[in-house]
């Protein structure tokens, strides 16, 4: 057995034996459950988030996101996910368009462009995944819905007509003449909850054996003892006023219970069993086990003789941070009870406070961390205070810690991460939890290695061929993409075939081929294959109700003006429009250099390579890497001294292979930033940014065989506000965007800033999403007036 140390389970009186060999066995079995689950984990899971800078849209307003990965085995931002696929779907969960989306270090950037052609007024669904996530059978995608109004800001009948009323026992099963504890969850035909109130159990002659009410979400719970032949049931009132009625489930005859009492400092875990089990159970050994995204503890225990209860005291903050999952086994190993119960100690969660300072046309805000953060890059979306246009479902914290061991769809999951009454909160997220019954993890089935299928993916592999090829020693093809970067010189198979693995392409970026026998230069007709294809992770989305929230937001607003927006035009986030220039020219920033590279830096140094050496950067190269390596190595750097690198402004990690073949001819200017002010943990030992311009393109050739790509990683765009017609109207207030701003760094003294224009509110609202390099996790909402 393992982990015992990681479990500080104090048992009851009753309890005779704890952690005890009860015979080979057992052990056998145990130890082979154990392996069976650390095996299922051996594959890291992906847990992703989307934040959006708004849910709720006006007509031409377009939407801008940042993406988010963690691995919550090793609780860090998930530095494997490259490729993330962003599938676009209607109300009716038809497709409409998918986008791949650059990930570096568990984060991106997209911008989804909504042209009133293709997004009418109504519902959306974004659906985050990845090609990784093909390995596991459980579905690891995100899902976030928006939507965009029309002109009218009409409501749409949101009117529900039936109710479904469920029943749940803590721990899966009902036990006879013991006390049950029974929760209940009262939902309508969109999957929404629908509160109670003066909830009723009867027995058969209609006495009342139990009151109680229900939360905002219609979950509630009562406990009490079956008889013997005896039947209950359950009588409710909605919010509305509709009653209901229905059986309670029968109890069974022999078994045991479970059933848990939160406290503020632990769980109070009452497990029993009723006289007509007891004389079966006499000496039996039962194995209880508490685990989380591979980590496992457990023991073993024992009803005492004569006694029909065991009580074990569970210590938050011996438990994993996050969802626990119980599990309750016989001697045998089969799987009797389970529960989920949620340990709010050691979560990894850094908060953020903000400062707002009126500067005339402009607001300030100051952002500090707490405890410090040195390498955390955030996103935030900065909106009027009156705002009713920011409803995600999720929030970093629940998509991380919640949203992975639950079924279905949790209404409302940011709620339970909220800081008000914090208590209370712990409460309904214990309600919660109790009515999710067995996790979605079959202990019979479930947990068997699975086989890796696909690793993740890592850019884009051209595979092709030469059409009209003949074989030559000397052929080799060169591949230029001047959007993306990209030039290499391939090495060509006896058929004219090619590969080339790891791309960075952008979609729809123009690719030129160009065949080099020796000096001699042939145009080649090219059959080329971008892979992984352009294609979304399914062709329909069910379930769409579960994912929309009902429209109410939309009534009692004015329709909207007809000139009240116009849509401003949306940026590149790399813009050079710069020429070649005869002389030297560098320019000083507050961030370091930026070098335009000039035709005599172009003759002298024929690859980039050659001429990073000269600025004192180590380079050492191999056939298979390219590292970087500053000279200057930050004080509080922990790993190795690499350089933090970028191409065309979008960020590449370190691995320097995308700076391989770049001829100095093909670069416009290089920005060098030596002490990585401004760049968070990962740029410590400063960062480079080399830019491939037009300026920099060669003259045309006609043995260029040219293709655009069908494929390849989303273009980002600046976010520009649309212009609206007036600061002050009740539709900007509640549906306007004052600013969105995706990639904001906390500097080495734990604190940022950033401007934005002010419009006049009389309070502003913050919704900061964000990851540290370490894992810490922020996610706050903040109101300043």
């Amino acid at each position: 057995m393992k982990n015992f140390t990681k479990l500080s389970a104090i048992l009851g009186l009753f309890l005779v034996s704890l952690f005890i060999n009860t015979g080979h066995a057992q052990n056998d079995l145990l130890q082979e459950m154990e392996t069976n689950y650390f095996n299922f984990f051996n594959l890291d899971r992906e847990a992703l988030f989307l934040h959006l800078n708004k849910t709720t849209l006006l007509p031409e307003e377009n939407l801008w996101f940042a993406a988010y990965s963690y691995n919550p085995k090793e609780a860090k931002p998930s530095s494997k996910t490259v490729n993330l696929k962003v599938d676009i779907f209607d109300d009716s969960g038809k497709f409409i368009e998918t986008q791949t989306i650059f990930m570096s270090n568990g984060k991106g950037f997209g911008f989804l462009e909504l042209d009133p052609q293709r997004f009418q007024p109504g519902n959306y669904i974004m659906k985050a995944s990845t090609n990784y996530m093909n390995n596991f059978e459980e579905d690891l995608s995100y899902v976030q819905a928006f939507n965009i109004l029309d002109k009218n800001l009409a409501s749409k009948d949101t009117t529900r007509k039936s109710f479904d009323l469920q029943l749940l026992p803590e721990g899966g099963h009902l036990l006879m003449e013991v006390i049950n504890t029974v929760g209940v969850k009262l939902i309508d035909d969109s999957g929404r909850g629908v509160s109670f109130e003066n909830a009723r159990i009867l027995d058969e002659a209609g006495n009342v054996i139990s009151n109680f009410d229900s939360n905002d979400f219609g979950i509630g719970k009562f406990s009490y003892s079956p008889l013997k032949g005896k039947s209950y049931k359950i009588e409710l009132t909605t919010a509305t006023g509709d009653v209901l009625s229905q059986q309670l489930p029968s109890a069974e005859g022999k078994g045991i219970s479970l059933s848990s009492v939160q406290r503020d400092d632990d769980f109070l875990v009452y497990v029993r069993t009723n006289k007509e089990t007891r004389k079966d159970i006499e000496g039996e050994t039962f194995y209880m086990t508490i685990n989380n995204d591979g980590k496992m503890s457990d023991f073993e225990f024992q009803f005492p003789e004569n006694e029909e209860k065991v009580n074990i005291l569970l210590k938050k903050d011996s438990l994993y941070a996050g969802v626990n999952t119980l599990t309750i086994f016989d001697s045998k190993l089969n799987p009797l009870l389970e529960r989920l119960i949620f340990s709010d100690s050691e979560l990894k969660r850094s908060r953020i406070s903000s400062t707002m300072q009126n500067r005339g046309d402009s607001l300030i805000f100051k952002l500090s961390s707490e405890p410090k953060l040195k390498n955390a890059s955030l996103s935030v979306s900065v909106l009027p205070g009156k705002t009713r246009a920011y409803n995600q479902n999720h929030n970093l914290l629940s998509a991380i810690y919640l949203k992975p061991y639950t079924k279905g769809v949790v209404e409302n999951a940011a709620y339970y991460f909220s800081d008000d009454d914090r208590r209370e909160k712990l409460h309904n997220l214990d309600l919660l939890l109790l009515t999710q019954g067995w996790s979605r993890y079959d202990w019979n089935s479930t947990f068997k290695a699975p086989q890796k299928i696909v690793d993740h993916d890592a850019g884009f592999k051209l595979q092709g061929q030469i059409l009209n090829y003949k074989q030559n020693k000397n052929n080799k093809l060169v591949v230029r993409s001047q959007e993306s970067g990209l030039f290499k010189v391939i090495e060509l198979k006896e058929d004219g075939s090619f590969e080339l693995p790891n791309t960075y392409i952008s979609e729809e970026s123009e690719l030129s081929f160009r065949l080099m026998q020796g000096s001699r230069e042939i145009k080649p007709v090219v059959n080329l294959n971008i892979i992984p294809e352009d294609q979304p992770s399914s062709s329909r989305l069910t379930n769409i109700s579960e994912y929309v929230e009902p429209l109410k937001s939309w009534e009692n607003s004015k329709p909207l003006p007809d000139d009240f927006l116009s849509n401003a035009e949306t940026l590149d986030t790399v813009m050079v429009n710069a020429e070649r220039r005869e002389n030297s020219l560098k320019k000083k920033t507050i961030n370091g250099d930026i070098t335009m590279v000039t035709d005599k830096m172009a003759k002298r140094y024929l690859n980039l390579l050659d001429w990073l050496p000269t600025q004192n950067y180590i380079v050492f190269q191999t056939p298979e890497m390219v590292t970087i390596k500053s000279p200057i190595v930050s004080s509080i750097n922990t790993g190795p001294p690499y350089v933090l690198l970028f191409l065309n402004g979008v960020q590449v990690g370190y691995d320097a292979n995308v700076y391989r073949d770049i001829l100095m001819e093909n670069v416009e200017s290089i920005e060098i930033n030596r002490n990585g002010f401004g760049m968070g943990m990962n740029g410590v030992n400063g960062m480079i940014n080399v830019n491939i311009g037009p300026a920099a393109a060669p003259e045309e050739s006609r043995n260029i065989y040219k293709v655009v790509a069908n494929n390849g990683f989303s273009t980002n765009k600046e976010f520009y506000a649309p212009k609206y017609a007036s600061y002050q109207h009740e539709i900007y207030q509640n549906y306007g965007i004052i600013d969105w701003k995706p990639a904001i760094s906390i500097d080495n003294e734990s604190q940022t800033t950033f401007k934005v224009l002010n419009t006049g509110q009389s309070s502003v609202k913050l919704f900061i999403e964000g990851l540290s390099a370490d894992g810490s996790i922020i996610s706050e909402e903040i109101l300043l007036d």
